[in-house]
């Protein structure tokens, strides 16, 4: 099998480039250059890739990735949200842009070294073909920061670290005494200087002449004598400051331990609140990848709001958002239009009449349209790729579910502390498949 491994220079990825060639498979190596770094490790890569026999692609992606994750990412926290760049740099970056510059180099599949699975998804008598699993390794699964990934892109890629666990990595690499070009752990932003996020989002964000809010009132909201009430505590600093969750750098002398509850962008104010009013019951979410269709889903389903957390168990309702009253409250429909043509038993004719009336409603988004307007990539319907007609239903159900409209409302069935806008949610069943992954807001 012909396959180009995405190598940055760490240990994982470089572990799985050996791996793989080791096992007698056609291999090469694919390095992006997503950002200028002071320490280049395409010169050790090339010497290690030389001595392994193995050919060594670098792909410049700089603009791409500028214009794809940089400044999106700016804008997000210019409306006071908290983005998740590593999820949607695994959506447009790494299995958009990096996979077809694979596909490009005859690549049947894109190997990289993700910790996490890829398994067929079998409900019944119903096999659904592979399916996005958490790894078997839970203090370094991944499958969180994917599921924001389109399937179809996700089935074009292999992932040798499914099964392994991190220290078995690090040994087999030492026996073997191979060096490794970039040899430290990841940080948390690959683009940001030193995590030293303010200094990072004020200069680039002047830069290209990104408004932030500017000062504000800092709003206690809590429980006085069995009365909600809210009460001006302080003046924030600029919304894109903070975070939901948040304690340290508030500046404000209270009682008690005062926390980040809420940022409303319209009226400029941030609302603070002691550790009880952290907790929360519910969540919303919108722009949903769905990986596995509703009707195939488990009862039991679990949820993650952030990647350092153990999926929780909740329930998921769907709606879409028609309008606000007077009173800015949401209008909603529980009932989503032609749910009862995306069960299995549907025929491509069906689906085809169905796609083409939503077109024809122009209430259709392309799942593939990056929020940047820099659409990377497209996953082409061909029907030669099918290997039943049943899978080409599905592919097209799939397609239709991720074009509708839709939002959807998380109920925990235990309190969480309260998330950040702009999070990713991912959503899990009992065997670890992910099912689908949103936007929280």
């Amino acid at each position: 099998m012909k396959i180009v491994v995405a190598v940055s220079g760490g240990m994982d990825s470089l572990y799985a480039l050996k791996h793989l060639k080791d096992e007698g498979h056609d291999v090469a190596a694919l390095h992006a250059r997503f950002i200028s770094t002071e320490n280049d490790p395409v010169p050790a890569l090339s010497a290690l890739c030389k001595k392994w026999e193995i050919p060594i692609h670098v792909a410049d992606l700089r603009d791409e990735f500028r214009t794809a994750l940089i400044i999106p990412f700016l804008r997000s926290y210019a409306h006071g949200e908290t983005p998740n760049p590593c999820a949607l740099c695994n959506k447009y970056m790494k299995f958009g842009r990096l996979l077809d510059i694979a596909r490009n180099l005859s690549a049947e599949v894109l190997a990289s070294g993700h910790y996490v699975d890829m398994e067929n998804f079998v409900k019944g008598n119903i096999s659904y073909g592979l399916c996005l699993k958490s790894a078997d390794d839970k203090s370094k699964d991944q499958s969180y920061f994917l599921a924001l990934t389109p399937l179809d892109r996700l089935r074009l890629a292999i992932f040798p670290l499914a099964h392994k666990i991190k220290k078995e990595i690090s040994d087999e690499l030492t026996a073997k005494n191979i060096s490794i070009p970039v040899n430290k752990e990841s940080q948390e932003v690959c683009f940001i200087p030193n995590d030293n996020y303010r200094d990072f989002i004020e200069t680039e964000g002047e830069k290209r002449k990104i408004s932030y809010t500017g000062t504000g009132d800092i709003l206690f909201r809590g429980m006085q004598e069995n009365t909600l009430i809210e009460k001006k505590v302080g003046t924030h600093e600029g919304l894109w400051r903070y975070t939901e969750g948040q304690r340290k750098g508030l500046g404000i002398a209270w009682t008690d331990p005062l926390y980040v509850i809420e940022k409303n962008e319209e009226s400029n104010t941030l609302y603070v609140g002691t550790q009880e009013s952290l907790s929360i019951s519910h969540a919303y979410a919108s722009q949903i990848n769905f990986l596995v269709p509703p009707q195939l889903w488990s009862e039991n389903i679990f949820v993650r709001t952030r990647y350092r957390e153990n999926p929780s168990a909740a329930k998921i309702s769907f709606f879409i958002q028609n309008d606000t009253n007077a009173n800015n409250e949401k209008l909603c429909t529980t009932e989503i239009p032609d749910a009862s043509l995306m069960t299995e038993q549907t025929n491509i004719s069906q689906l085809n009449d169905l796609e083409n009336t939503y077109k024809e409603q122009g209430s259709t988004q392309n799942i593939f349209d990056n929020p940047a307007s820099c659409q990377l990539f497209h996953v082409q319907e061909d029907n030669n790729r099918f290997e039943t007609e049943q899978d080409q239903v599905f592919f097209k159900q799939r397609q239709i579910w991720n074009a509708m409209p839709l939002s959807l409302i998380v109920k925990f069935e235990e309190e969480k502390q309260v998330y950040a806008k702009g999070q990713v949610l991912a959503i899990y069943d009992e065997k670890g498949f992910v099912l689908a992954g949103a936007i929280l807001y």
